[in-house]
């Protein structure tokens, strides 16, 4: 089976445009929706899409995104932001497999990554 990801936001950093490469070289399909410009221009893969509704709208972007397009996993940065709350929620809902990636949880300047 494909494991098909959507990154949301992740570190101000090239690291999630490295994981997507990482993930699809491994024979991945990965999607990417920028939430801010900070996303897109951290985004070095190409194929990600900027969203721009309402904040309202959000969840239900999430639910035909993951749905549209198969999406086995999802991975973000930070659990408590709101738009990554609601996503974690649809995806919870829908199955799909989560992953919280956090920024210095353990140590200043280090990535964790946890289901």
């Amino acid at each position: 089976m494909t494991r098909r990801l959507l990154l949301l936001q992740g570190p101000s950093s090239r690291f999630f445009s490295r994981l997507g490469g990482a993930l699809a070289a491994r024979g991945a399909e990965v999607t990417r929706i920028h939430l801010c410009p900070g996303d897109a221009l951290f985004w070095w893969r190409g194929g990600g899409r900027s969203y721009s509704g309402a904040a309202a709208d959000w969840p239900r972007e999430v639910r035909r995104t993951i749905e549209g397009e198969g999406i086995t996993d999802l991975v973000y940065l930070g659990a408590r932001r709101p738009a990554h709350a609601e996503a974690r929620a649809e995806a919870a809902r829908l199955g799909v497999a989560r992953h919280h990636v956090e920024l210095g949880y353990l140590r200043p300047d280090w990535l964790t990554v946890e289901p």
